[in-house]
């Protein structure tokens, strides 16, 4: 068959009948998540058209009785926060006209878009291992396998493994490298904004344990659910300089108390153990559960503060929300596969973690902002024997 001539452009709202065409067929759907009974009213708000973080480009026929036919889409999301420099890549082509080149048209016009008006540090995609020609595309572009998630989707009754890919540009930002030169707290301008916080810590750099010959009392743990009342004492916990630089927050983002007391009131798809020791919140996490062919994973994040020295306490913090989070997952949700991430500093989790069945799966590079650098991120996942 004759290669068909097509131009690439943006897309348009006319354009969310092709693109629904496309995504509904079998043959799309095997290299995707989508379902067969996704629908065109819904979809059509989850598209960003003329967005400051999203565009999606298209392929059109140029030419011929089927001129105006849109047989192809690629589009990128930039993400936002501290991986405002992340964007996240997705793809598809009509079946009809898979190896004609619409692919890599696609791929060469939404990179070089990104390149020239977004420039990211770093471009992201998932993929099943066995869509081979959508792998031999993604390396052509320079994208590379960063590791593999076990058991992340559902398709065709089965569970299936995901490649990891990124595509990483040198643009590093400046970072100091003598822990002198980082901004101190009486630098920055504070009137208004209530006392000044502390200077934050440079990475890996923690308050050192105090030497002591007398054994440490260990205070007792409790894991529990939030309440409302625990909103004051879960802010102080977000803003501690060490927490902080290990969260999704900006330093401005930490929520007010009575954000927190409110959103701790309100439904919500997430399920949220805290630690307290001596009334004081000392650990976080949370587990989200997935939806459509990912709704049998959960995605989890563990918050606390980085312990002084190896002690049974701190041990039992990272262990405890763990454990909790796990019997949840599988006693009560069922979940198949759980999936955390951390920085690859945060080795007083690796024992907790290894402990309760999850394992290194893949590294992502420059996946966040981190004190001034572009930070990897190690993948960690937990696949149930139950299900």
């Amino acid at each position: 068959m004759t290669a068909p001539k097509f131009s690439i452009r943006f897309m348009r709202e006319e354009d969310l009948p092709h693109i629904h065409r496309i995504l509904t067929s079998p043959k799309v759907m095997w290299g995707t998540l989508q379902v067969p009974s996704r629908q065109l009213g819904p979809m059509s708000g989850q598209w960003q058209m003329d967005s400051e973080n999203g565009f999606t480009l298209v392929a059109e026929m140029a030419e011929g009785p089927e001129q105006g036919k849109v047989i192809g889409n690629c589009g990128l999301k930039r993400g936002t926060g501290r991986r405002s420099h992340v964007a996240g890549l997705g793809m598809s082509v009509d079946p009809e006209y898979h190896g004609m080149g619409v692919g890599t048209a696609l791929m060469k016009a939404c990179l070089e878009v990104a390149e020239k008006w977004w420039r990211p540090a770093r471009v992201e995609l998932e993929v099943y291992p066995d869509n081979e020609p959508a792998v031999r595309l993604y390396r052509k572009f320079g994208f590379e396998v960063e590791g593999k998630k076990r058991d992340l989707a559902i398709r065709a009754g089965k569970y299936v493994d995901v490649l990891v890919m990124s595509k990483i540009y040198d643009v590093q930002p400046h970072s100091n490298s003598d822990p002198s030169d980082e901004p101190c707290a009486e630098d920055v301008p504070v009137h208004g904004l209530g006392p000044a916080q502390p200077p934050f810590e440079p990475r890996g750099q923690f308050p050192k344990a105090q030497k002591s010959h007398v054994s440490p009392v260990v205070p007792k743990l409790e894991i529990r659910p939030p309440r409302p009342d625990d909103a004051e004492n879960l802010r102080a916990f977000y803003s501690i300089p060490q927490v902080l630089t290990s969260s999704e927050f900006l330093p401005w983002t930490v929520p007010k108390a009575s954000r927190i007391a409110s959103d701790l009131q309100s439904p919500s798809h997430r399920h949220v153990f805290l630690c307290l020791s001596e009334g004081q919140v000392t650990g976080e996490v949370t587990l989200t559960c997935g939806s459509g062919r990912l709704a049998r994973s959960g995605t989890v994040s563990v918050l606390l503060i980085p312990p002084e020295g190896e002690t049974s306490r701190d041990s039992k913090v990272a262990r405890g929300l763990l454990k909790a989070i796990v019997d949840l997952a599988e006693d009560w949700l069922a979940l198949h596969r759980l999936e955390i991430q951390t920085y690859s500093d945060e080795t007083w989790l690796v024992p907790a973690l290894d402990e309760n069945g999850f394992r290194q799966e893949a590294c992502m590079r420059h996946a966040s902002l981190r004190a001034g650098r572009y930070e990897d991120r190690l993948v960690w996942g937990r696949v149930s024997n139950r299900w």
